[in-house]
This record gives C-alpha cells, structure tokens and sequence, in this order.
C-alpha cells in the first residue's frame, strides 16, 4: 500500500492537471492499484511494479536480481521498462560477485541520472 502512497503522491507533483482530468473514482482497491499504475505509466512512462524495481535499485552498491525469478513472476517487462525508459541501464551477468551461485544469470540494475532522481523524489534520503 504504501507504493500506491508514494505513486499517488508523485502524480500529484509531477501533472496535476493531468490527474485531475483522468481522475475516475475507484471503488475498490484492486481498481485503485489499476488506476494508480495507468496514472504512473502516463506520468512516467513506467508501471507500479517498474517503479518498485526502481526503489529497490537504489543506494551506492549494485543490486542483482535473478533473472529467472523476474521472469517467472512477470517483473522482467518492468526492467526492460526502466532501460526503455531512461531510467536504469540493465546489465545480465551470470554469477555475482562474492562467487556464490556462478552459473546463474542476474540482472543489475544501476539508475541513471533519471531514474535516481525519481528515487529521490519518492523516498527522500537524510
């Protein structure tokens, strides 16, 4: 719930006018989170589950995600998403670092200018 918050926050800031005149009253909270994710991908270009990659993404050290999970849970279009769209470059790697599960791809994700400045926005920093 608390991403559908920072969306509708962010959609206010960025177009409000373009909200106020898209706005249909949702009844329940399935057809809200609907509502909130068209609203994202008209404002930013990028679905809910995008911007959540997003949040995960940030801070000063690389992030990997199994490929095969984002796949297997329809993430992977949100990742291609964020490279589409500006605001993260997509790397596939297989292994990680620290040696550990060395034949298996991960995706990193590493926010561009773009992207960390929508990050910033949403979930402000000290």
């Amino acid at each position: 719930m608390r991403i559908l918050y920072i969306i509708l926050a962010a959609s206010l800031v960025a177009s409000p006018v373009a909200f106020a005149s898209t706005a249909v009253v949702a009844s329940t909270p399935s057809e809200q989170a609907i509502q909130l994710d068209r609203q994202s991908r008209a404002t930013l270009g990028i679905g809910i589950r995008a911007l959540s990659l997003l949040l995960d993404a940030q801070g000063p050290s690389l992030h990997f995600f199994r490929k095969d999970m984002l796949i297997e849970d329809g993430s992977w279009s949100s990742v291609q998403e964020l490279d589409k769209n500006g605001y993260a470059t997509v790397k596939i790697v297989t292994g990680v670092p620290d040696g550990s599960d060395p034949r298996t791809e991960h995706v990193v994700i590493e926010l561009t200018a773009k992207g960390a400045a929508v990050a910033k926005s949403l979930v402000p920093g000290p």
